[in-house]
């Protein structure tokens, strides 16, 4: 993983703020969600694109 191309450090952040555990299930499912949006930005951008082509083996 290359991590000039994603940006973990808002969700590292986000680790931290349920307690309880009902919100923290559902906080994490959360951070499932938003992960991948993030890889469907990444592969928008330029970086996520050579990342594609190299696992396309072009």
């Amino acid at each position: 993983m290359d991590s000039l191309c994603e940006k973990t450090n808002a969700s590292a952040e986000m680790h931290e703020l349920p307690r309880d555990d009902d919100s923290r299930r559902k906080h994490r499912q959360g951070l499932v969600r938003a992960s991948k949006n993030m890889l469907v930005v990444t592969r928008m951008s330029a970086c996520g694109q050579k990342k594609s082509n190299k696992l396309l083996g072009r």
